[in-house]
């Protein structure tokens, strides 16, 4: 990790994933990604790879065994009551991190404006995901609907970017790619349903 203050870095983890680490009886040890913003002192820790990301990588392990020998930068101690703790081993110090949390407090804000019980139960259809039926999407994310089908045949190109939510790292993706991505990013416990085809040719999905 390339930081000039280990001393001031900050880490997060999804709480989800450590919740289920932890009550996992049978595993003691997973291998990890972690993903380090180079200069602002910030890295995620994840128990699996995000399908599509920017910044420097590393090996993490998370271990109910932290004496265990491993060669892992950084390690991530968990445990019998699911604390975690990050030990950066290039500098030997010791971190509390930061837990993303759970769906019901992650918009906790919204409660008394929009029923998260109800809209995660809902399930919206958006078809074509240009300027407009991106941003549908991402809204709908931030306000917690649970389901996304997601369809469109297109890719991002460069006359996209004026008014599309998609960037200049997004050039040449699906878009069912990228607004899947950026759903993720507003509600990690979405789940969305992509459908890369022409409408007009399948009909019948409908």
């Amino acid at each position: 990790m390339n930081s000039n203050n280990p001393e001031n870095l900050v880490f997060f983890i999804d709480g989800q994933e450590l919740t289920s680490f932890s009550n996992d009886c049978q595993r003691q040890e997973h291998v990890g990604i972690a993903y380090e913003w180079e200069g602002e002192n910030v890295v995620h820790l994840r128990f699996e790879p995000l399908p599509h990301s920017f910044g420097i990588t590393h090996k993490v392990l998370f271990t109910k065994k932290p004496d265990n020998a491993t060669d892992a930068p950084i390690i991530v101690c968990v445990a019998d009551n699911g604390q975690a703790t990050v030990l950066y081993r290039k500098t030997e110090l010791s971190y509390e991190p930061n837990i993303i949390p759970a769906k019901s407090d992650l918009y906790s804000r919204n409660k008394g404006i929009l029923e998260l019980n109800i809209l995660e139960q809902k399930r919206v259809l958006i078809i074509g995901l240009g300027s407009f039926g991106s941003q549908i999407g991402i809204e709908l994310a931030k306000a917690g609907v649970g389901t996304f089908s997601l369809m469109d045949f297109d890719r991002v190109e460069l006359h996209n970017l004026a008014r599309h939510t998609a960037t200049v790292n997004d050039l040449g993706r699906l878009k069912t790619d990228v607004i899947e991505q950026a759903i993720k990013g507003k509600n990690p416990y979405a789940t969305v349903h992509k459908y890369p085809v022409n409408i007009n040719d399948d009909v019948e999905l409908l």
